[in-house]
């Protein structure tokens, strides 16, 4: 019997009617359901609806929505999480999270994986933040975090006009927070370093890439269960470009500010009244203090077994 395949859609994506068309080409004898996101956090209540109808739930956008659907799944009891397995179309903004696993964008790929049960279980990261209305909250995450440039970057990327391209919205958004940005001073804690400063980013990765292609955990697994922990401190103009050419091409960024370190859990605290922002997968969340976990093998998901 075929798996109860349910397909959630960022109403947003610009793909979408494409994606449609495909989907019920490729998968017409499958049961299915295809819905459409209508505001934010709308993939994650949908994923708590039809969880239990579904053996198969599948992102159709970029690592923001796929971040919601895998927290209405977290949201779920454990047996609901352990039979339901993940997926995603990556057809968004940056689709940083398949670029590290080496998801198929091809949708009849996609049903060949299925097919094979081509599954794999990964980590997941769990944070405690705090809202921009200093209410305390957590969310799940499963490519990467950080607290810093990156988190003002998306914070402006969500209040940019739509109608601009998505290059368009990133570069802009990336300029804007180059030229602006405040350099927070933070206490970094985990089990492998202890240290405070002034920060231009602290990332906390499971894979590889953030940011629409940076390698910014060059030597990071989604498969391996480890958490990469990237502390870049305040650097100039003149270094950051230069980073930003090392990200590009997968290398380590060869800077004495820049540090690198694996771990299981990480707090960071501002030491001033100036905002650190957070981010997780693309999704702007709200600023620190910030708590960061990882849990092992905590979700599957739809992949190709050479990831």
């Amino acid at each position: 019997m075929k798996p109860r395949i349910t397909f959630i859609i960022n109403n947003r994506s610009r793909q979408k009617r494409h994606v449609i068309k495909r989907i019920e080409e490729v998968f017409y004898d499958y049961p299915k359901m295809v819905l459409q996101t209508e505001y934010r956090y709308h993939a994650m209540i949908l994923t708590q609806q039809h969880a239990d109808s579904s053996d198969i739930i599948i992102a159709v956008g970029g690592d923001g929505t796929f971040n919601e659907v895998l927290n209405g799944l977290m949201s779920l009891p454990e047996s609901v999480q352990e039979r339901v397995v993940l997926g995603l179309i990556p057809a968004g903004l940056a689709n940083d999270f398949n670029r590290s696993l080496g998801i198929p964008s091809d949708i009849y790929e996609l049903r060949l994986l299925v097919e094979a049960e081509s599954f794999v279980d990964l980590a997941v990261g769990h944070v405690k933040y705090r809202t921009t209305y200093d209410k305390d909250a957590e969310r799940f995450f499963i490519n990467e975090g950080e607290v810093g440039i990156a988190a003002d970057t998306v914070r402006r990327i969500n209040n940019s006009p739509r109608l601009l391209t998505n290059n368009m919205t990133l570069t802009l958004a990336t300029l804007q927070s180059f030229v602006n940005f405040k350099y927070p001073y933070v206490r970094v804690i985990s089990d492998t370093v202890q240290w405070q400063g002034r920060i231009t980013s602290v990332v906390f990765a499971l894979g590889k890439y953030f940011g629409g292609g940076l390698a910014i955990a060059p030597d990071a697994d989604l498969l391996s269960d480890k958490m990469h922990l990237i502390l870049v401190e305040k650097i100039g103009s003149q270094d950051f470009a230069k980073s930003l050419y090392q990200l590009r091409h997968e290398k380590r960024v060869d800077n004495p500010r820049v540090h690198y370190f694996e771990t299981s859990q990480l707090i960071i605290e501002p030491l001033e009244e100036r905002e650190a922002w957070v981010q997780v997968d693309g999704e702007f969340l709200g600023k620190a203090p910030v708590e960061v976990r990882l849990l092992p093998k905590q979700v599957r998901v739809i992949a190709p077994q050479n990831s």
